[in-house]
């Protein structure tokens, strides 16, 4: 079958009479008069149990399937496919309740299963790959206490005696307690087949699941995307003390374990709502149990989660020693405390294949829906807070989950409910998931194989029609072709894909991707060779090593060239081939020629000499060797006609970058008008270092250590800017500002710039209020605060042509933008002592005014600008939710957006000048902007076309702030980055990162996309400007500093990282095929992207991608990479000599890069290889 997609619907009336047909056997706890109104008691094993598998086993039997029974009960139905060799695609779930447990918990995800193959038997539809329903024993662990005990089994991660040993949970006598051995035997359900994934392998696992809490159904959604699980352990709690008569011992007397028990249950919750985790008891037992006897044992459960397995063990720890305290400290004559681990579950990232399943099903089924009042699609990312069987079968098959919304968030509870429509919408997904994989053809002949993009993208090839092209190239309107080879068999290296590496050490195991295994319809190949994960250093417990499940860059590993993993960013606009092309036949050219040059041909032709140990300085006179008589060393504030500032971490240079470059006996290296200053190479933590460094050589460090250097400037950068800050304050008196204003721009000149504002400067920059200053715009221009119309007036003239009478009056001479800055300047500079809300616009307003010296660093006025804008706005208040408070709409509107502007522009200053954001996130509660917050009621005859501004760009601009500061802390803090943490720690954290950017990439609408370097601008087009290619930058900012956390540790030689080999592989495959990505973005801005408006901030992050590769370039661990490092630096390099000669915006990341070839710094990389690059 050629589509992909199934054409069958489940029969939603035939899905829920299954389900309460199923429910009949252990229903209880009714509260309402339907039949079907009652919750359920199904403990696993018991004899309700035994009835209902029974039943499972005839329905399916029923439908032609094949069943059996495994050694731990587990029950499979497996309906033969044409490939009855390969193994089957499974759906499923559990049958077994909680003691007061609801209809749907489980029980859902196992009905829908069956419904799905009611449908292919009553279709007579012929799978591909055969596909079955499971039924897991004892998920809930609610009698035999560890959860998905018999899912563990199968994935060889609890031993099978281990599992058959396991008692009941009871509370009468100890001696009675049943084994699930014993219950198995009972019942007759111990089956032949081994309980492992080797005698019984799943092609992959899908599982649909009632959400169990209230998300979906609070936002009005349909289905969720299950990306993976959160961490947790389950826990025995032993308290011992001694027991004495209840009314003849003290209390000073007393050994009271349950008195003890108690103060450890409520510290264990105050530590999970401080660590924002949580924490469960869920049965106490306490001996010898009499009203009259203190206690001497008390028992109970202690049930652990949290998002993060680094929180969770931290969370263990601060419990364990909490409880300690509590035994020895606080509990009189003091008591015992045992702890013993029942369950321990990391936290489960699902295949990103069958994620993307789940969500193209999702697509289709909810197609037609509309969409939720909370606004977005009817289906969202979702991480369970739940453990389920399928994070045992992650580790064996690729796998992911389906949630449907339940009915104010109950599960666990006999009203827990999931309505009809959610039910059989949950299993139409569900049946379209299978169905997209178990259906898929195999690729024999060249007719069937992808398509040459497809194949490239590594993407599912879907062809409904084989006279037409796939879906893929007709989205993006490319040619659907069958030209290149298939790939060859990948060797045994290539073919470690880290992406799929295992949770835990699997010496016996094997991993595989849906991609290879079930999407080409080929089987796993059970003989490959296992996965090999070192152990522990303790060798007494199997435990995950950090950063070997990495699945956070799962799929942008591969070969070399490959990009980053497909989303609307890049897949709507790049080709995934290794260069696109391009107009510029020169550039074409370049492109084509590597490969036959040495890197020495791309370097400046006296750049070739030496190796820029000893580069001859060029700097004017004032170099290191002339400073003034008598004064040998100076501090940084001595050096004359300099200013200093510290190079911070997430600053476009990098530190633990800076620290490789050739560094004279005075620790300088000097460029143009400007000197890197090494204060330290050694350390930024408490202790002094005293390690002198060999003269002319470069600074030699050890491992661990942070870097500190300075950035000197000479007054020279910023002699512009010096210039117009002296007119502005001699200017200051000798006219009104008001007059100097209107001697500038006339009030209808000034009409006609605010209209400019709001069509083009307004998305990225929302600070007025529309529905004040357009009821009376003209009252606006004559009564507003000069400042903040002279800032509004400076930005919008660079729009002036795209008015039809401005472009004519302002044709011959326009007003000076540098006046204007300096009335808007020195305004601020007076209301700095009695603010208003224009105070705030005025300084958001100057921040994004184009610096005079475009090709300096941003100077540190900049960020005490931002700094003290944040300051005066938390003095207004801006920084609490306005909602509710007695003004009009329009100023509660004006109020919110304000901060959220100060926000984003105090947070990427920070970014940028590598400081630390000083917001804090519990001195603000003002919440997320909204489509209500940027609506305004227009007079339909001012006919100014403004109501059609969209607020995504700002919305979306938002969050992603939101992401980065939270990144920033992580990595870039000093506290973060003196901690030194090994690499496997920061994939782990930034594997958090990785999703929450996919998350926001998914949540773009489609006005967001940037178009496809091939598509050109329509004539009937009306707007002349593209604005998203700022949002885009900004987002590629963000992958930038969190690939370079990851570098840092890579780059340290003195860092034994063998043990993690493949993930190192992976961060540098990953690197390269960013760099790639941004070089293709830019090179695609044209003429409308170039005219838009641009936030100021993002002229600094056009300069990370060039320090970025610059950083690869001195990479030790793939030597043989060395010169396809360089020349993607090369590439960027030319890249901006493209673009910069049009474009201002581009010089200050161009010179940074050509002063990185004027020092010869590529050959000191080259060099640190012991490779000479000049022959």
């Amino acid at each position: 079958m050629a589509s992909s997609q199934l054409p069958f619907k489940v029969n939603q009336e035939r899905l829920l009479k299954s389900l309460h047909t199923s429910c009949q056997h252990g229903s209880a706890h009714p509260y309402g008069e339907d039949s079907t109104e009652t919750g359920m008691a199904r403990l696993s094993l018991t004899d309700s149990d035994k009835d209902v598998r029974e039943w499972f086993i005839e329905s399916a039997k029923a439908l032609g399937c094949h069943t059996h029974v495994d050694q731990m009960g587990n029950l499979f139905a497996i309906r033969p496919g044409k490939n009855k060799d390969a193994p089957p695609i499974m759906m499923g779930s559990h049958l077994d309740t909680q003691p007061t447990g609801g209809r749907y918990d489980g029980i859902l995800g196992v009905i829908a299963g069956l419904e799905v193959l009611k449908v292919l038997e009553e279709n007579s539809f012929e799978t591909e790959g055969s596909i079955g329903v499971v039924d897991w024993t004892n998920e809930e662990g609610a009698r035999f206490p560890v959860m998905a005990v018999s899912a563990a089994v199968w994935a060889e991660a609890i031993p099978l005696d281990t599992a058959w040993n396991l008692k009941e949970i009871s509370t009468g006598d100890n001696t009675s307690r049943k084994t699930m051995k014993e219950e198995l035997d009972r019942i007759g359900y111990v089956g032949e087949t081994p309980a492992s994934f080797k005698a019984n392998p799943f092609a992959a696992h899908f599982e649909l699941h009632i959400e169990q809490g209230p998300i979906l159904e609070d936002e009005g959604r349909k289905i969720g995307v299950v990306q993976g699980v959160q961490a947790f352990k389950w826990f025995d709690i032993t308290v011992s003390g001694r027991d004495t008569h209840a009314g003849t011992t003290p209390l000073y007397a007393r050994q009271d374990a349950v008195l003890c028990a108690a103060k450890m249950i409520t510290t264990a919750n105050s530590v999970a709502k401080k660590a924002s985790g949580l924490a469960t008891t869920g049965i106490i037992h306490s001996e010898p149990g009499t009203v009259n006897t203190v206690a001497q044992t008390v028992n109970f459960s202690l049930d652990l989660r949290h998002t993060f397995d680094e929180d969770l063990e931290k969370m263990i720890a601060e419990c364990v020693a909490e409880f300690q305290r509590i035994a020895t400290e606080d509990s009189e004559r003091g008591c015992t405390v045992e702890w013993k681990e029942l369950v321990d579950s990391p936290a489960v990232h699902f295949d990103k294949d069958c994620i993307s399943v789940v969500e193209e099903s999702a697509k289709a089924v909810l197609a037609k829906f509309p969409d939720p009042a909370s606004g977005g699609k009817q289906w969202r990312d979702m991480i369970s807070g739940a453990g389920h069987d399928s994070c045992y079968t992650n580790r064996r098959c690729p796998t992911s989950m389906i949630f449907t919304p339940t009915r104010n968030g109950i599960s666990h509870n006999p009203v827990e409910y999931c309505s009809p429509e959610d039910c059989a919408i949950g299993a139409n997904v569900f049946t379209t998931s299978s169905g997209r994989v178990a259906s898929v053809r195999r690729y024999r002949s060249k007719a069937q194989r992808p398509c040459d993009l497809c194949r490239s993208r590594k993407a599912h090839c879907n062809i409904p029609d084989p006279s037409q092209p796939c879906t893929l190239c007709e989205r993006t309107k490319r040619s659907c072709t069958f030209v290149e080879k298939p790939n060859r068999k990948p060797s045994k290296r290539q073919a470690q894909d880290f992406g799929t590496l295992s949770q835990s050490p699997r010496p016996d195991g094997f991993s595989g991707s849906i991609a290879g295994s079930i999407v080409s319809g080929t089987a796993i190949d059970t003989q490959r060779p296992p996965s090999i994960v070192p152990s522990s250093q303790d060798g007494n417990r199997s435990q995950r090593l950090p950063g070997t499940d990495d699945r956070f860059l799962s799929g942008i590993r591969g070969v070399p060239n490959e990009s980053l993993p497909d989303s609307p960013l890049i897949a709507t606009g790049w080709p995934r081939d290794d260069w696109p092309t391009f107009n510029n036949d020169d550039f074409q050219d370049m492109l084509d020629s590597f490969g036959r040059e040495n890197i020495s041909d791309l370097l400046p032709a006296d750049s070739t000499s030496c190796l820029g140990l000893n580069t001859t300085d060029k700097s004017p006179s004032w170099s290191h060797s002339n400073q003034p008589e008598g004064l040998e060393e100076l501090t940084f504030d001595q050096k004359p006609d300099f200013s200093s500032q510290l190079f911070g971490f997430s600053g476009e240079s990098d530190p633990f970058l800076l620290r490789n470059y050739p560094y004279d006996d005075s620790g300088e290296v000097k460029f143009f008008r400007l000197i890197y200053r090494m204060a330290s190479n050694t350390a930024a933590g408490p202790e002094p270092d005293n390690t002198v460094l060999p003269e002319g050589r470069r600074g030699t460090r050890l491992a661990g250590t942070v870097p500190v250097y300075f950035l000197q400037n000479h007054s020279q950068t910023v002699s512009r800017s010096l210039q117009a800050v002296e007119k502005c304050m001699f200017e200051q008196g000798t006219c009104a500002p008001r007059t100097q204003l209107d001697n500038l721009v006339s009030p209808e000149m000034g009409v006609g710039l605010v209209k400019l504002y709001f069509r083009y400067i307004f998305h990225a920059l929302p600070i007025l209020s529309r529905s004040f200053v357009l009821r009376n715009i003209e009252g606006f221009v004559k009564n507003a605060s000069v400042g903040l119309l002279a800032a509004i007036y400076a930005l919008s003239l660079q729009f002036t042509a795209w008015d039809d009478i401005l472009c004519v009056d302002s044709g011959y001479t326009k007003p000076s933008s540098e006046d204007l800055w300096g009335i808007s300047y020195a305004c601020v500079q007076r209301e700095m002592h009695f603010p208003r809300l224009s105070t705030i616009q005025t300084s958001l307003l100057l921040l994004n005014f184009d610096p005079f010296d475009p090709a300096s660093a941003e100077n540190p006025s900049a960020w005490a600008l931002a700094c003290s804008t944040l300051a005066i706005a938390q003095s207004l208040g801006l920084n609490m939710n306005p909602i509710g408070w007695d003004l009009p709409i329009w100023e509660i509107r004006l109020r919110r957006r304000l901060w959220w502007c100060v926000f984003v522009e105090h947070s990427w200053r920070a970014i940028t000048h590598g400081r630390q954001s000083t917001i804090s996130y519990d001195s603000w509660n003002v919440t997320p902007l909204g489509l209500a917050d940027f609506e305004v009621n227009l007079n339909p005859g001012a006919g100014l076309g403004v109501d059609d501004v969209c607020p995504d760009y700002f919305m979306h601009l938002s969050s992603l702030t939101i992401i980065v500061n939270d990144l920033c802390r992580t990595f870039f803090s000093l506290r973060s980055v003196c901690q030194q943490q090994p690499l496997g720690s920061l994939i782990d954290q930034a594997r958090v990162f990785r999703q929450q950017l996919q998350q926001w990439v998914g949540a773009l609408p489609e006005s967001l996309h940037m178009p496809a370097p091939a598509q050109t601008h329509s004539e009937t087009e009306e707007e002349p400007v593209d604005t998203r290619g700022s949002l885009h930058i900004s987002y590629f900012t963000v992958q930038i500093l969190l690939f370079r956390a990851l570098l840092r540790p890579i780059l340290d030689d003195n860092l034994g990282l063998d043990y993690i080999q493949p993930s190192v592989a992976a961060i540098l495959d990953a690197s390269r095929g960013l760099i790639r990505t941004v070089t293709r973005f830019t090179y695609s801005l044209d003429a409308r992207h170039q005219s838009a408006f641009w936030p100021t901030y993002t002229r600094s992050c056009f300069s990370y991608p060039g320090q970025f590769s610059f950083m690869l370039c001195f990479q030790h661990r793939e030597p043989h990479m060395m010169i396809n490092d360089q020349k993607l630096l090369s590439i960027w390099r030319q890249t901006l000599r493209t673009r910069a000669p049009s474009w201002p915006l581009l010089r200050f990341a161009a010179i940074r890069v050509d002063g990185i070839f004027w020092k010869n710094l590529v050959n000191v990389a080259a060099a640190s290889h012991n490779v000479d690059t000049s022959t």
